[in-house]
C-alpha cells in the first residue's frame, strides 16, 4: 500500500471507537497509536499472549480513573491469526469483540494489531465494512519508494537521489527504516542527506541498527521492543551490551529531568549531555513520559536483567522482560 492510500485510511478510522490494523508493518500500528494520542487519552497496553483479546475487550469496558477517553491498545492479537486453535476460549474472546463492535458508541478506544488476521473472521468482516480496519500489508518494492520520501518528508529530511536509493535498498521493515531516516537526520542538519551516511544508518539486506531500541526505549514502546530485541540478537548484538545501551538512555533521561527542574534552557541541554542537539531534543521530548519514580523502578528492572543474564537466562526472554519492564514501570 501507497503512504499516501495508507494515511487516508487512517484519517476515516479516526471517527471509529474499535481499529483493526492488519498486516506485518509495524509502523502501521505505531502511526494510528500515534494518531490516537494526539489529545489526552488514558493509554493501557495488553501484552501478547492467551487471552489477550478477552483481557483487551474487559480492560476497554472498564471505567478509567482518569479525567480522559480510555485508549486500549493490543499488539500481535493471536486470536485474530488464521492459525489460531478454534478452542471455547477464542470463540469467547470473538463473540466479545463482535458485541462490542456492535455496541454504543463512545470516546473510548481499542487499538488492535494482528499481524496475520484472517478476514473471513465475522469481528474482522465487520471492522472492514465500517471503515475500520487497516491495511498494514508489506510494500510492494515499487511502493517502497514512496514510503521512503513520505518518512523523509516526515522528519523534515532532505535525501540526495543517491540516498534514497540507498534507503530503499536496505530492504527494512518501514518501522526500522523510520529509525534508519531518523538516526541520518542526526548527521544532515539543514543539508541534503548523502549516500554515505544514509548507507551506514541503512545498510542493505535488512540489518537493523540498535538505535531501533533506543528509540523503542525512549518511547516507551513496547512494541517497538518487541520487534528490536529478537532481531538485534539474530544479527549478533551482545544482550548485556544491549542491557548496558538502555541503561545509558535512561541516564540521560534522569539528566534531563534534573536539568529541567533547574530550568536549564533547552538550548544548553547539547551541551550539558555531551550529546548531538538533535539528540538532545528526543531526550528532552523523551523525559516528559518519564517521572523519577518510573526511572528508579526502569533501573531495577534492567539490574534484574543483567543478573538473569549473567546468571546463565535465556538471553532473548531476559532481554524482552527487562526491558519491557522497564518501559511499563509506572
Amino acid at each position: 500500500m501507497l503512504p499516501d492510500a495508507f494515511e487516508h485510511q487512517l484519517e476515516g478510522a479516526k471517527a471509529q471507537r474499535i481499529v483493526l490494523v492488519a498486516g506485518r508493518e509495524a509502523l502501521c500500528a505505531e502511526r494510528a497509536r500515534e494518531a490516537f494520542s494526539e489529545e489526552p487519552v488514558d493509554e493501557s497496553r495488553v501484552a501478547a499472549g492467551p487471552g489477550q483479546l478477552r483481557e483487551a475487550v474487559e480492560l476497554w469496558q472498564t471505567p478509567s480513573w482518569f479525567d480522559a477517553p480510555r485508549l486500549v491498545v493490543a499488539w500481535g492479537v493471536e486470536a485474530l491469526a488464521p492459525s489460531a486453535r478454534a478452542t471455547k476460549e477464542r470463540e469467547a474472546e470473538l463473540a466479545a469483540l463482535e458485541r462490542l463492535i456492535q455496541g454504543p458508541t463512545g470516546q473510548d478506544r481499542l487499538l488492535l494489531w494482528a499481524p496475520e488476521a484472517d478476514r473471513r473472521l465475522r469481528p474482522v468482516r465487520l471492522l472492514q465494512e465500517r471503515g475500520a480496519l487497516l491495511d498494514a500489508s508489506p510494500p510492494t518494492e515499487r511502493e517502497y519508494g514512496a514510503w521512503v520520501r513520505h518518512l523523509a518528508a516526515a522528519e523534515e529530511l532532505s535525501l540526495t537521489p543517491q540516498a534514497a536509493r540507498a534507503y530503499e535498498e536496505s530492504a527494512l521493515d518501514l518501522l526500522a527504516l523510520r529509525a534508519a531516516l531518523r538516526v541520518g537526520a542526526l548527521y544532515a542538519d539543514d543539508a541534503p542527506l548523502h549516500e554515505d551516511v544514509a548507507r551506514w544508518a541503512a545498510p542493505p539486506g535488512g540489518e537493523l541498527k540498535v538505535f531501533a531500541l533506543t528509540d523503542a526505549l525512549l518511547g516507551r514502546d513496547a512494541g517497538g521492543l518487541s520487534t528490536a530485541v529478537p532481531r538485534l540478537l539474530a544479527q549478533g548484538e551482545s544482550p548485556i551490551g544491549l542491557v548496558a545501551l538502555a541503561a545509558r538512555q535512561l541516564r540521560l533521561i534522569a539528566r534531563a529531568l534534573a536539568l529541567r527542574a533547574q530550568g536549564v534552557p533547552q538550548q544548553e541541554w547539547p551541551s550539558r549531555l555531551g550529546v548531538h542537539p538533535y539528540v538532545a531534543s528526543k531526550i528532552a521530548d523523551a523525559s516528559r513520559r518519564w517521572a523519577e519514580r518510573d526511572l528508579r523502578r526502569a533501573f531495577r528492572a534492567l539490574l534484574n536483567c543483567d543478573l538473569s543474564l549473567k546468571s546463565g537466562g535465556a538471553a532473548e526472554t531476559s532481554l524482552l522482560l527487562g526491558l519491557m519492564s522497564a518501559v511499563r514501570s509506572r
